[in-house]
């Protein structure tokens, strides 16, 4: 027997089995009674059609769980945008059994559709769930707060929101039950994860980038200090130093709206690729979904299964569109990502002149040379580094072009 806070104690016989390539799902109004569903969704939640269709959802929520994830469900799909989670639902007979859900916002409706998580992160949110749930109960939170602690744990395991966290997750899913089938890599499935694993490595260039610049900022200002010891105000040390800090602030100013202030051109590239991912791993499922409903063609169900089977199939459709329209607009801020990066490129290349026009000092002087060679010196391993972290943003951000080209080819 196992105790949930404030509740009566709950039989917890076990879990549930069902296949790493079977797919189930249910659908509901937006009140969230269930409407018809899939014979693996039957099986697996032990419950007859009679006592599912009309029922509430909640009727296989599972007290584990905590409150935040569904606060965050309901917040994202009725807004109308598709979401995912990972969820312990409760069997009928007391049994656990944990999915992948993906749910999709339909006309008055919302379609849940679930695989078997097995990919490494679900070891992770297993125990972050635990941890959530215990605070949860322990401190009386609302699902709001509870939300906000989610959140905030999720940036410290590495994710920029929930949006990217489930984008993820959903990649490493569906890379999961491929491999576990013994077929080859899906190519399209294959294009999602070198899409994914591109932004990655521009979000990490993009952080290096501004930690490199951060640490160019005193530079010039030290070179001034400098100056007022070696040689009269006004002198050519001074007006290196001046021409540097103005040309610089003009880049830290072009780099604040490129990768610095809220909502800059990397974090929408960012959140557009991971929308874009998303979309195309939804898409995935709903397929895999239609393949298999029409495989259990004749097989006793709620409903009439040829209309359920043609609502599915156009779902699948509007699947297919929405994850060509943010393929479509994915690659439209990579390429204005790549062109500001080669605008920024060639400004550091006009920082390089004033540079050169430093180190030319350097030989001038009779005395504080070394000072300022030093100074140039340290220039010269800054403007190397930022140069290295644009040319990374600027192949990225073509390889996310082309990756998401290839894969609006393959899936027209």
């Amino acid at each position: 027997m196992r105790q949930t806070g404030g509740r009566e104690p709950i039989p917890d016989r076990g879990e549930v089995a069902f296949g790493l390539d079977e797919i189930f799902y249910s659908r509901t109004d937006q009140r969230g009674v269930i409407r018809a569903g899939n014979s693996v969704f039957r099986r697996v939640s032990g419950h007859d059609w009679k006592d599912l269709i009309g029922a509430p959802h909640k009727i296989i929520r599972h007290p584990d769980m905590p409150r935040a994830v569904f606060w965050l469900l309901w917040q994202t799909i009725q807004g109308g945008q598709p979401v995912a989670a990972y969820v312990k639902n409760r069997a009928r007979d007391g049994r656990h059994y944990w999915v992948f859900a993906v749910v999709l916002p339909i006309e008055g409706e919302f379609l849940s559709v679930r695989i078997k998580p097995s990919a490494p992160l679900f070891e992770i949110v297993r125990t972050e769930y635990d941890a959530l749930r215990a605070r949860e109960q322990d401190e009386n939170l609302p699902p709001e707060a509870s939300a906000t602690l989610l959140l905030a744990r999720l940036g410290e395991l590495g994710f920029s929101g929930y949006a990217d966290f489930m984008s993820r997750a959903l990649s490493q899913e569906l890379a999961v039950r491929d491999a576990a089938s013994g077929r080859a890599r899906c190519e399209r499935l294959a294009e999602i994860e070198a899409v994914s694993d591109s932004l990655g490595a521009a979000a990490r260039e993009q952080r290096d980038l501004i930690r490199t610049f951060g640490a160019l900022k005193s530079v010039p200002t030290n070179i001034r200090i400098l100056a007022n010891r070696l040689e009269p105000a006004g002198g050519p040390i001074t007006a290196i130093s001046e021409n540097y800090k103005t040309a610089s602030g003009e880049i830290v100013t072009r780099l604040n709206g490129f990768a610095g202030q809220q909502d800059n051109l990397c974090d929408r590239m960012g959140r557009v690729v991971g929308d874009a991912v998303f979309l195309m791993g939804c898409a995935e499922v709903q397929s895999e979904l239609v393949r298999q409903f029409r495989a259990e063609a004749g097989t006793p169900g709620p409903g009439d299964s040829a209309a359920e089977m043609a609502s599915l199939t156009a779902l699948e459709a509007a699947c297919n569109t929405r994850a060509r329209t943010g393929l479509a607009e994915a690659m439209r801020v990579a390429r204005t990502l790549s062109q500001a990066s080669n605008d920024l490129r060639r400004m550091v290349a006009g920082l390089d002149s004033i540079r050169v026009m430093g180190r030319v000092e350097c030989g001038r002087l009779t005395t504080g040379g070394e000072s300022l060679s030093s100074m140039i010196e340290d220039l010269d391993i800054y403007h190397g580094a930022i140069k290295d972290r644009l040319e990374a943003i600027i192949r990225l951000s073509e390889r996310i072009h082309c990756g998401a080209e290839r894969y609006a080819s393959r899936a027209a």
